[in-house]
């Protein structure tokens, strides 16, 4: 299809934005929980020698029961909990469903099971996945997205009414996301880790001796990162 060459460009930055942010997710994800595992260890330091510093970083880093309006916690069993309770209306747009059935024709498994190259299969699938995902959750964007690279006529005008507001919305998700430690913690070297960890927490009052600061370095080396899990790998739309 044609369109005007500056849509384009709207349409592709987008594109870089849908897979930033995934990349930003994942990373803030990992990082998240290689830092709950260090943290952990040090709460336990504390655990056995000052008990109100303890109760102080546990509310701290660890959350309780009183943060129902923290976004981003992190739970008693180490895990990240994510509190969005937005409400989405049943009603589909027309033209989202028209679009949507499109896109599915297209990329449906049934349709591409007979393709006997790997990749342009694996790619098909993702932009079924992801047109099944969008539609049910009313992410009419991405179903824009995938119609401009899947060549599918669409109204021009959407462009302005979906991806414009959303390439603000993404800067923005992505941005704050870089600002939370578990992101910033992902990128410290790993052998910088443990001695930025102790002095970020003297900073802020915590006290450690030497001891335990060498025995969580040598719990931490011990740690092996399992696979991530099926759904926190990156989708590729490539």
């Amino acid at each position: 299809m044609q369109l005007k060459t500056k849509n384009k460009v709207f349409i592709l930055k987008y594109k870089i934005l849908f897979e930033e942010q995934i990349l930003v997710k994942n990373e803030l994800e990992e990082g998240t929980a290689d830092l709950v595992y260090h943290l952990d260890h040090f709460r336990k330091k504390l655990k056995k020698s000052k008990p109100i510093q303890d109760e102080i970083f546990s509310k701290m880093f660890f959350g309780n029961n009183e943060s129902e309006n923290n976004c981003e916690i992190i739970s008693k069993n180490n895990q990240i909990i994510s509190c969005d309770k937005t409400l989405k209306d049943n009603t589909k747009l027309q033209w989202a469903k028209k679009l949507y059935k499109k896109i599915v024709y297209i990329t449906h498994p049934d349709k591409t099971a007979s393709i006997k190259i790997p990749f342009i299969v694996e790619k098909f699938n993702n932009y079924y996945t992801l047109a099944v995902s969008s539609y049910n959750n009313e992410d009419y964007h991405n179903l824009i997205m995938l119609a401009f690279d899947l060549e599918i006529e669409f109204d021009e005008n959407l462009i302005d009414s979906y991806i414009k507001p959303q390439i603000q919305t993404l800067e923005k998700e992505i941005s704050s996301k870089k600002h939370l430690l578990g992101y910033q913690w992902h990128h410290i070297p790993e052998d910088n880790k443990v001695v930025t960890l102790e002095n970020y927490l003297t900073r802020m009052g915590f006290i450690f001796t030497k001891d335990d600061v060498v025995k969580v370095i040598r719990k931490a080396k011990k740690r092996k990162v399992g696979p991530r899990p099926v759904k926190s790998r990156r989708m590729k739309l490539k």
